[in-house]
């Protein structure tokens, strides 16, 4: 226990050196009833980058200089993710909740029109958004959204429910039992194919650990889950780039292609020798073709 407890420290040890220049620089805004913490970079058309479950803001540490070049970019943690109190008092987690935090973020900073980028659970959040509210965007870029609910019902999609909740009373035993790494890592080794939680880098690991009590809160909530169509993603009116690991877990695929059937405006990009992990998987990959991607909807507004 000693050996895991000094080799937890060195993690944090480590995660806090190589993170110092991004954290130095937290602003903070009130939203839609929380405090969400931010750091920002750059001039020109904003730029929000929306993070995935058990992350924070500094999923997009790969992102934020290549970026700020040419637009303002802004990365924001969000409601219960590190470094906020995932215990504080507040609604249940759910997507709606974070797309109603999001908005209030945008209109808050006086943002105007935006390009929207959410990775996972941060891209079912810009999904709605982008439904709900047009008027704020330029663009949205979603990587491998986390809309399981577009699954064709089908036998690959049964079989993949069955497995999640087979996974599910791992994650719940491990919660009641303190046990962060084990109320996380049975998930992310299904999920992160090719690669496991072992594989990533120790800063991300450590990462993850931190927002364990986000994790913890996502999994315990009450709220009702999140319902999106194919009609839904037709309302989307802003350009959309959705982003493919071509090594992901085939149910991300599949998600992606059920929405790039019924998006009005969609460029699919599949992104080399990446799993889920799009951003930090491959970041100057994802760059490249996110920088692409914006410049050719630059000044325009959805509607």
């Amino acid at each position: 226990m000693g050996e895991k407890m000094r080799l937890a420290a060195a993690l944090l040890t480590v995660m806090l050196l190589a993170r110092a220049p991004m954290d130095s620089q937290l602003k903070r805004v009130q939203a839609n009833g929380a405090e969400l913490p931010y750091v920002e970079r750059g001039r020109g058309e904003p730029v929000v980058l929306i993070h995935g479950s058990l992350v924070d803001y500094r999923e997009f540490a790969g992102q934020m200089d290549a970026l700020a070049r040419k637009y303002r970019v802004i990365a924001y943690s969000r409601r219960y993710h590190w470094p906020n109190d995932a215990a504080a008092a507040g609604p249940d987690y759910s997507e709606q909740l974070h797309a109603d935090d999001l908005v209030a973020l945008i209109t808050g900073l006086k943002l105007g029109g935006v390009h929207l980028v959410g990775h996972s659970y941060g891209g079912a959040v810009a999904a709605l958004v982008a439904r709900d509210h047009p008027e704020l965007l330029r663009s949205v870029t979603l990587g491998e959204p986390g809309i399981f609910v577009l699954l064709p019902q089908d036998d690959a999609t049964a079989a993949f429910f069955q497995e999640l909740r087979g996974i599910r009373p791992q994650l719940m035993d491990a919660i009641a039992r303190g046990d962060k790494l084990g109320s996380m890592k049975p998930l992310m080794d299904y999920l992160l194919r090719p690669g496991k939680f072992d594989d990533l880098a120790e800063h991300t690991r450590t990462e993850m650990l931190q927002n364990a009590g986000s994790w913890e809160r996502q999994l315990n909530s009450r709220a009702a889950p999140m319902t999106f169509t194919c009609e839904d993603a037709k309302k989307i009116a802003a350009p959309t780039l959705l982003l493919v690991g071509q090594n992901t877990a085939p149910e991300f695929t599949r998600v992606a292609m059920e929405m790039a059937k019924c998006l009005p405006k969609v460029k699919v990009q599949i992104v080399a020798g990446s799993g889920h992990g799009l951003f930090f998987d491959r970041p100057a990959a994802v760059n490249t073709v996110l920088l692409d991607f914006l410049a050719a909807n630059s000044g325009s507004r959805s509607r």
